[in-house]
C-alpha cells in the first residue's frame, strides 16, 4: 500500500496527538480509528487487560462504533488469537484464512465479531506499556484495497499501526502511573489528616470540616463566576492545591504537646493538688485553733477564706472568659501564703496557678497559647521537607498562611492583602468558622452558624477577613 506524503504528515500527526492526550478513552478511539484508516479494514476491535482477564472494550464496522455489542470476557488461560497476541507480545499478521481453518480454536473466536463477514485477513497488535507491560490486544480484520477487494495486511501498514499502538499504550501507561502517584500522595495526605484529628478527640473532624468546605465553597465561587458575580475562577489545580492545603494545614500540631493540646479548662491537672493543698491548710488552721496559736474569730475568718477561694478558684476554672471582677480576688488568694510554727510558708497558689487563673479568655497562658501558635510555622517547616513538584507548589505557601489576616496582625508572617491571594484568604476564614462553630473544642462551647458569619463579618469589618468573600461564604452557607 503506498503511502502518500499527506498520509505520512497525518500519521506523524496522529503520532503527536497520542502522546498529549489525557483521556485514555479517547486516546483508545484515535487509535483504532486511525489504525482501520491506515489499513481500510471492516473490523477493528480493542481488548483491554483489566484484572486477568481480556476485556472487550471496543468494536467498530466499517467505521462505525458499535458499544452495545455483546462480546464475552477472555479468561487469559483461553487459546486463541487474542490471549497469543497478549502473551507472545508480538503482533499476529494472517494473511489468508482458509475456510477449513475458520472453525481452528485459534480463529474460531473472531467468528463472535459477526456472521455478515467472511473473515479472511487478520491483524491482531499488542498494547504494550513502556515497561513491556502487556495492556491490551487491538485486532483488525479484512483488510481491503482500492477495489473493495480482501487483501493481506501489509509490512507497512503493520509497522505503522504498530508504532500508534505503541505511543497510545506508552500515554496511557503514563497517565495511569501518573494517576497511581497522585493517588498514593493524597492518600498519604489523608491519612496524616487523620492522624492530626485522631491525635486529640478535641480536634476530631477540624480537618475534615475545613477540607470539605474548601472544595465545595470553592464550586459555588465558580457557579457565582460562570454567573459573572464573582472575579475569579478556580480551575482544577487551584482546587486540587487548596484542598490539599486545606488537608495539610493542621499538620503541625503533630509537634504540640498534648497537654496544651487537650486543656480542656484553666487548671486543668493542677485542679486536684490545689484542692489537696486547701484541704492540707485548712488542717493546719484547725490544730493552730486547738493550739491556741489563732483565736476561735481567726480561725472562722482564715477557713471561711479558704473555702470561699476554693468555690471562686472552681468557678473560674470552668469559665470561658474571666469577669473583671474576679481579677483582683485571684491576686488576694495568690498572696496568702500559710505560716506554720516552724517558720514553714505554703502559698495558696503557685504562679503558673495564678496565671491560669487570671487567663483573660480560653484556657491556655500566654506561653502555652505561642507554642500553639507555633503549630502554623511547624506547619510549613514540616511541608517544606516534602518535594510538591510544581503541580502542588502553593501547597506549603497556602497551608501555613491559615491563620494569616488581611491587616497583618495574624502569624507567623503577619502577611497584609497585597500578599494574599484568594486562597490563604478562603483557608483563613474558613478556619476560623469552623473553630467558631466546632462542638468538640475543649475551651468553650460552640456558636451557631449564624453567630459564626456574624463573627466573620465583624471581622471583615475590621479588615481582618476579605468582606466580599465573607458575603458570599454567608450565602454558600446559607444555601448549605
Amino acid at each position: 500500500m503506498p503511502v502518500l506524503k499527506e498520509q505520512i504528515s497525518n500519521i506523524l500527526d496522529m503520532g503527536i496527538l497520542l502522546t498529549r492526550g489525557n483521556d485514555s478513552e479517547n486516546i483508545l478511539e484515535i487509535l483504532v480509528s486511525q489504525a482501520m484508516d491506515i489499513s481500510k479494514c471492516e473490523i477493528a476491535a480493542l481488548y483491554m487487560l483489566e484484572n486477568a482477564s481480556l476485556v472487550h472494550h471496543m468494536t467498530y464496522y466499517k467505521y462505525e462504533k458499535k458499544s452495545a455489542i455483546t462480546i464475552p470476557t477472555l479468561s487469559l488461560s483461553d487459546h486463541n488469537i487474542f490471549t497469543d497476541t497478549l502473551h507472545r507480545k508480538i503482533s499476529f499478521n494472517h494473511a489468508d484464512i482458509p475456510d477449513d481453518k475458520q472453525s481452528d480454536h485459534t480463529f474460531l473466536f473472531l467468528n463472535k465479531f459477526s456472521e455478515k463477514y467472511q473473515i479472511r485477513s487478520f491483524l491482531s497488535i499488542p498494547l504494550l506499556s513502556n515497561q513491556e507491560d502487556a495492556m491490551g490486544v487491538l485486532a483488525l480484520i479484512n483488510s481491503k484495497d482500492s477495489s473493495g477487494n480482501i487483501v493481506p495486511f501489509d509490512c507497512l501498514s503493520e509497522k505503522i499501526i504498530l508504532s500508534l499502538a505503541s505511543q497510545a499504550s506508552v500515554t496511557i501507561a503514563n497517565m495511569i502511573y501518573l494517576k497511581e502517584i497522585k493517588d498514593l500522595f493524597h492518600s498519604f495526605i489523608s491519612a496524616m489528616a487523620a492522624a492530626i484529628d485522631q491525635r486529640t478527640p478535641y480536634n476530631g473532624s477540624h480537618t475534615r470540616n475545613v477540607t470539605k468546605n474548601a472544595g465545595s465553597f470553592l464550586d459555588f465561587l465558580n457557579d457565582k463566576y460562570q454567573k459573572k458575580e464573582f472575579g475569579e475562577y478556580f480551575n482544577e489545580n487551584r482546587k486540587e492545591q487548596l484542598v490539599m492545603a486545606a488537608n495539610l494545614h493542621d499538620i503541625g500540631k503533630m509537634i504540640i504537646p498534648l497537654g496544651i493540646m487537650n486543656k480542656a479548662s484553666r487548671l486543668e491537672g493542677s485542679l486536684p493538688a490545689i484542692e489537696n493543698r486547701f484541704l492540707l491548710i485548712a488542717s493546719y488552721l484547725k490544730i493552730d485553733f486547738l493550739e491556741k496559736r489563732l483565736t476561735k474569730e481567726e480561725y472562722k475568718r482564715k477557713d471561711l477564706f479558704l473555702k470561699n477561694s476554693w468555690q471562686l478558684i472552681k468557678n473560674i476554672n470552668s469559665r470561658e472568659e474571666l469577669p473583671e471582677e474576679y481579677k483582683q480576688q485571684v491576686e488576694n488568694i495568690a498572696d496568702c501564703c500559710y505560716q506554720g510554727k516552724n517558720g514553714m510558708c505554703i502559698s495558696y497558689l503557685t504562679p503558673y496557678e495564678k496565671e491560669c487563673l487570671l487567663i483573660k479568655h480560653g484556657t491556655l497562658t500566654d506561653s502555652e497559647r505561642e507554642i500553639m501558635k507555633s503549630h502554623v510555622a511547624m506547619t510549613s517547616k514540616i511541608l517544606e521537607n516534602i518535594n510538591f513538584e510544581s503541580h502542588y507548589k502553593n501547597v506549603p505557601l497556602w497551608a501555613g498562611a491559615h491563620h494569616e489576616l488581611l491587616d497583618g496582625s495574624g502569624y507567623p508572617k503577619g502577611l497584609t492583602k497585597e500578599s494574599m491571594p484568594a486562597e490563604i484568604r478562603i483557608l483563613a476564614m474558613l478556619d476560623i468558622y469552623d473553630a467558631l462553630t466546632a462542638a468538640d473544642r475543649p475551651y468553650k462551647k460552640p456558636v451557631s452558624k449564624t453567630q459564626a458569619v456574624a463573627t466573620l463579618h465583624d471581622m471583615a469589618k475590621a479588615g481582618k477577613l476579605d468582606k466580599n468573600l465573607v458575603v458570599l461564604f454567608e450565602e454558600f452557607i446559607r444555601n448549605e
